[in-house]
This record gives structure tokens, C-alpha cells and sequence, in this order.
């Protein structure tokens, strides 16, 4: 059957790394960054209107999306102005464009608490947040323009006290022009100076100067949670020289802190935070470190063009910056506890993510560079994809021209490995005995061991003939 997606559509579906492949679901909630937030706990806590500002803000943010932020008005009541902002940071802006009906969205529920809430929360955000949130769909009169409308057009105005201005809501959406109405009335109904100010600002100010400068200052504030440019971001695929980073540690004389059993969802790197605090400089550097990694799955969001409020896409993204972290720390400790925590200590969580990946690149290369000496169709052009790291066409050229000679499984297979974040196959029982095959990040050196392997299938095969698998 011919596929109903465009070339370009599963292109753009492959490149994040986070979608077109079946992955574990159940590992990916095992290794949220934000770690577990217990909510219902939180509120029953008596030192509550204390603790909320002192949680960070992305933790708290992404707990409270999971489980619904309408759920929890007594957490919302105690958020910090600067936290708010930083919500609307996260979750109020689609490709660097403000969303404003996204931002009228978490004002709402301020709203449903109190109208003090509301116009408070409002007040404290920047001016160009005020600005960018109402003046799209607001529009200001006064009485010469009011008298001069049609009945009907003055039926769609909006009264302010003592009639002294009047203004109309330009949305067809009744969300909206809701949200605008009972936002406005919350405002009126503390500071109506404030409100007149806000309504006039926002209706006759250009909306494009305070989204630029509004853009510029977010900007600024999610670089200091990893959030940096997109160019920036892009160095953390560049690869390494994993000989070169190896020797550099293979002298050192640290003991092993002995081997222990892993637990299912655990990395190599879980072991070495659980068993070596001490080695890592106490708690509060191994609160560092863990904080090193939020940081580097933030910039791999940029990298991937996701935003911050996908939590499906963070946390594959951060199950996979940590398998491959792990990869490259058990690589550069040979699996020694002591080592690598004293490794840990001194590489940063970047660092050890790329020698991770650039392990990969070696199985990656030996498939690619045998398709293009036996001058398999199209070879060349597969391995220009891979070598300008375009992942999203590499994968589909897959679906193109190996899926027919190869099945549909093994060409998934393939995919995985060479995922932008690689991944490898776990067979796992299915209904009425049919197993299933679903993805997990390579994250060990036995996993790598695995991808060395599948490859070596394919390429004891006749790479051009019609038996591939």
C-alpha cells in the first residue's frame, strides 16, 4: 500500500529523534528529568506558601502539566511572580512566536481562584507580556467614535466605568473573548487605572515591538536553564575522538567501589550516583551533576526543535541523553564504579553523551560504507545524509528503498540504530503468543555489543542481492 505521509512529512516526523519509531513508554517514565513530584503530599504540607518558590520552576512546571494544573489552585496560589513568568516561558510560545490564548489559558486558572489572583498575577509579568497578551484582540473607543457607531456596533462594545472608554474583543473564539472579558473585569475590580492604562497600551502601542523585545528577554532566561541557540545546541552531536578520551583516564588508579546488580530502567550511570556520592564531592555536587543533565537534555530540545511543554518529547529526549551519557561513562570506567565516579566528577554530562554517540558511529559507518562499495542503489546518497547528519532523510530513504527487500521489521530495526538518538530493538510477549518489538536507547556496552551484531547480519549478507535479512 502506498504511504499516505510525503516524503517531507516523514522526514520532519524521523529528524526529532522522539517519534516514528516504537518506543518503551515505561522506560521513558522511569527516567523523567524532573524526577517525582508528589503533589498531593505538597499541598497537605503545612510549610506550602514557603516551599512552592524554592521548587525549581521546570520541575514544578512539567508535574504539574502531567496532572493537571487546574487540580492544584492551592499550589498555583503560592507560585512566585518569576515562576509564573517563567510558565509562560515555557508553554505560551509556538516556533519563538507568543501564543497569547496559551497565556490567557494559565490566567484563567489564576482567575478561578480569585479575581486579587488574576490581576495581580497579570500586573507582575513583564509590560510586553501585558502588552503582547491583549493587544491582538483588543481594540479601544471613546465616546465621539462610540456615538458615531451603528446600534449594532455598539452592542459589541464593552462599557468601562463612567463610560469613559469602550472597548471591543476581536476574537470569534469563545474561549478568547471569554478570557479578555473576565480578565479585564478581575483588573477593574482592584486598580481601574491600571486597566484603562493596560486597554490603551495594548490598543494603540506596535504589537511587534514588545513581541521583539518580549522574545529577546525569554531568550536570555532560557539559556540559563539550557535552553541555548540553536547552533549551540548543535554541538552536542559533533563527535569525539573516544581513543583519545579513554586514554586520558586510563591511568587512574581509583579503586573499584565492587559490582552491583542493575534494576530494569536503571543505566550504568544510576549505579554510579547511587554508590559513589561520596566520590562526587557530596550531595550537593551530585545535585550539580543531575542538574548538568537537565541542562544538556534542554539544549538537545533546541537541537530537536521541540518545545518545553512536549512531555512526551522531553522525556524520551532525556532517557536518551542518559543512556548515552551512561554509554560513554562505562566505556571510559570499563564498567569501573570508582572510576567513573570520579570521571563524573570532572566531564561534563555533554561530554560523556558524545562519546556515547560517537561509539555508535563506527557499526553506522561499517553498514552505510558497505552499501556504497557494493554500489548499492541510491548508497551515496544515504551516506551523505549520515555524514551531514540529516536523520530525517536518512531514515526515510530507508523506508524508500530497504523496507521492499528487507521487511518491514528489519527496516525498523535499522532505523533505530540509526535514530538521532540510536536506539536498540527488546523483543517483548505479545498477546496470544505474537511477540512485539519495541525501542530502547543504546545505554550500555552490551547494548552496543547488540548493534555490532545486527549489523554484522545484514553485512554477511548480499548487501545488493535480494536476500538482505
Amino acid at each position: 500500500m502506498a504511504s499516505r505521509l510525503s516524503e517531507e512529512t516523514r522526514s520532519g516526523i524521523y529528524n526529532s529523534g522522539c517519534s516514528g519509531l516504537s518506543f518503551d513508554v515505561k522506560l521513558s517514565n522511569l527516567n523523567k528529568f524532573w524526577g517525582d513530584l508528589d503533589l498531593e503530599k505538597l499541598i497537605m504540607r503545612p510549610d506550602l506558601p514557603s516551599l512552592v518558590p524554592q521548587i525549581p520552576i521546570q520541575r514544578l512546571y512539567c508535574a504539574l502539566l502531567e496532572r493537571g494544573p487546574a487540580s492544584y489552585p492551592d499550589i498555583l496560589k503560592h507560585l512566585s511572580a518569576e515562576q509564573v513568568q517563567r510558565i509562560l516561558d515555557y508553554d505560551a510560545w509556538r516556533n519563538d512566536e507568543l501564543v497569547p490564548q496559551q497565556a490567557l489559558n494559565w490566567l484563567r486558572l489564576f482567575r478561578n481562584i480569585s479575581t486579587e489572583q488574576a490581576y495581580r498575577r497579570l500586573r507582575d509579568l513583564e509590560e510586553e507580556y501585558q502588552i503582547g497578551i491583549f493587544s491582538p484582540f483588543v481594540r479601544v473607543f471613546d465616546n465621539d467614535a462610540y456615538e458615531a457607531m451603528s446600534d449594532e456596533e455598539q452592542d459589541r462594545l464593552y462599557r468601562l466605568p463612567n463610560d469613559a472608554l469602550f472597548y471591543c474583543v476581536l476574537s470569534e473564539d469563545k474561549d478568547v473573548h471569554d478570557n479578555i472579558v473576565g480578565l479585564i473585569e478581575a483588573v477593574l475590580a482592584h486598580d481601574i487605572n491600571y486597566a484603562l492604562s493596560l486597554l490603551c497600551h495594548s490598543a494603540y502601542l506596535p504589537p511587534l515591538e514588545s513581541a521583539h523585545l518580549l522574545s529577546q528577554f525569554r531568550k536570555s532566561r532560557l539559556e540559563e536553564d539550557g535552553f541555548v541557540s540553536h547552533e549551540e545546541s548543535m554541538t552536542c552531536f559533533a563527535e569525539i575522538d573516544v581513543a583519545k578520551k579513554k586514554a586520558l583516564w586510563s591511568r587512574a588508579p581509583l579503586p573499584s567501589l565492587g559490582a552491583r546488580a542493575r534494576k530494569t530502567g536503571t543505566f550504568f550511570l544510576d549505579e554510579v550516583l547511587s554508590h559513589g556520592a561520596e566520590h562526587l564531592g557530596g550531595e550537593s555536587a551530585k545535585e550539580g551533576l543531575q542538574q548538568g543533565f537537565v541542562f544538556l537534555a534542554n539544549a538537545l530540545c533546541t537541537a530537536v526543535e521541540r518545545e518545553a511543554d512536549d512531555l512526551a518529547a522531553l522525556k524520551t529526549i532525556f532517557t536518551a541523553a542518559k543512556a548515552l551519557a551512561s554509554l560513554g561513562l562505562e566505556f571510559l570506567s570499563d564498567g569501573n564504579l570508582g572510576l567513573a565516579a570520579q570521571i563524573l566528577s570532572k566531564e561534563y554530562p555533554k561530554e560523556l553523551f558524545r562519546v556515547g554517540l560517537s561509539l555508535l558511529k563506527s557499526p553506522q559507518r561499517r553498514f552505510l560504507g558497505a552499501l556504497v562499495e557494493t554500489g548499492g542503489k541510491g548508497g551515496e546518497q544515504a551516506y551523505t545524509y549520515f555524514v551531514q547528519q540529516k536523520h530525517g532523510l536518512l531514515l526515510d530513504w530507508f523506508d524508500r528503498n530497504l523496507r521492499d527487500r528487507i521487511g518491514f521489521e528489519g527496516n525498523e530495526i535499522l532505523k533505530g540504530i540509526f535514530n538521532r538518538f540510536p536506539q536498540c530493538p527488546q523483543i517483548l510477549p505479545g498477546a496470544e503468543g505474537e511477540d512485539r518489538v519495541t525501542f530502547i536507547p543504546v545505554g550500555s556496552l552490551q547494548d552496543l555489543a547488540s548493534v555490532d551484531s545486527l549489523i554484522d547480519i545484514v553485512l554477511r549478507k548480499r548487501i545488493c542481492g535480494e536476500d538482505l535479512f
